[in-house]
């Protein structure tokens, strides 16, 4: 049988202008209605970010950092 091994997490949570979120789901950054507007919903209503990356934005996951463009919008960029 395997025990697993528990690590307690010393360190200060941290946020940042570019890192707004923190994974802990209790922590108030998540209430934070100014940070998600600027973090989330600015860049969503922009086109320049999925829903899926917005949320793995507010989960404090890793969003991937390069697309395949595959087709060009009607304002010159690609997707």
């Amino acid at each position: 049988m395997i025990n697993p091994i528990t690590i307690i997490c010393e360190d200060p949570i941290i946020h940042t202008d570019e890192h707004p979120f923190c994974s802990d789901p209790l922590c108030p950054c998540h209430d934070d209605r100014e940070a998600v507007k600027r973090a989330i919903i600015e860049p969503l209503d922009a086109g320049l970010i999925t829903w899926d990356e917005g949320s793995r934005i507010f989960f404090d996951r890793q969003v991937a950092q390069e697309r395949n463009a595959t087709q060009q919008c009607s304002d010159g960029s690609w997707w």
